[in-house]
């Protein structure tokens, strides 16, 4: 078995990357995002990895982009079973017919689109190489920024989509009964702001889900070791958007998401 961690961007991979590899499975470089074909030399990427071919799927999150059937087929095929690697990658069944065909397991993880909101602003800031940075900081302040980290829009040639509808195609996932979800929030445990009860849970079904259910002494030793341990974590706290949101945000955050909060467990 070979094992996708899955996540919308800033929602949390790393952490999960983590969860997994302490599982056993080997970390793999490879990754499935907009960034395989997005960026510098984007014609380039089309041309060799199938953008302009026959049969092609849709790949990403923020940015969705076209990558072709059979080149994803035979990245997929060439991973050894037992790796494990990461993915932004919102629900289609052609992606999971995909996966499916080639021996492996999605992992997904959820996290509160709050937190998100204010990471993403604080990520793209940071990260001159991401494919959207220069459009991004050409935006006027830090509220513009996030009210397009929130709502979307157009970076110069890229057309952010919403954080809303991010979520609504990967809670797709969820509904397809074909992936694991996995909750940040559960998964910081008490180092995170979180509890270490519903930690303990996550991972214990995280190993089910991986084959290593009855593993005790495993289940122990990855609540040991899961936080703290990747640069990507800027704050790791799973109420720090408390402080950092801006009212005017918040509000817009809660009129654009609707019933998804509630839906996904996360209280108004």
């Amino acid at each position: 078995m070979k094992v996708m961690a899955n996540s919308i961007p800033k929602g949390g991979t790393h952490l999960l990357f983590r969860l997994i590899s302490l599982a056993g499975f080997e970390e793999n470089p490879f990754w499935i995002g907009a960034d395989l074909i997005r960026g510098r030399f984007e014609l380039l990427r089309r041309v060799t990895r199938g953008g302009f071919a026959r049969e092609r799927i849709t790949i990403g999150s923020e940015v969705p982009v076209e990558i072709g059937v059979n080149w994803l087929r035979r990245r997929l095929d060439k991973l050894p079973d037992g790796a494990v690697f990461g993915a932004h990658c919102l629900y289609s069944q052609p992606i999971r017919r995909l996966l499916a065909a080639s021996d492996v397991s999605v992992v997904c993880m959820l996290r509160d689109p709050r937190s998100i909101a204010v990471s993403h602003l604080d990520y793209i800031k940071r990260t001159p190489r991401h494919f959207f940075h220069p459009f991004f900081m050409a935006l006027g302040d830090d509220n513009e920024r996030l009210k397009m980290s929130i709502l979307g829009g157009q970076l110069g040639p890229y057309t952010l989509r919403s954080l809303a509808d991010r979520y609504r195609e990967y809670l797709d996932w969820k509904e397809s009964g074909s992936a694991l979800m996995v909750r940040f929030e559960d998964l910081v445990g008490e180092k995170g702001g979180g509890c270490a009860d519903r930690q303990r849970i996550a991972i214990k079904e995280t190993l089910g889900f991986l084959g290593h259910g009855e593993d005790a002494a495993l289940a122990a030793h990855v609540q040991a070791s899961i936080f703290g341990s990747t640069s990507t974590f800027r704050k790791g706290r799973i109420d720090s958007w408390r402080s950092e949101l801006p009212p005017q945000h918040l509000a817009m955050l809660n009129d654009s998401l609707g019933p998804l909060l509630p839906e996904m467990g996360y209280e108004e």
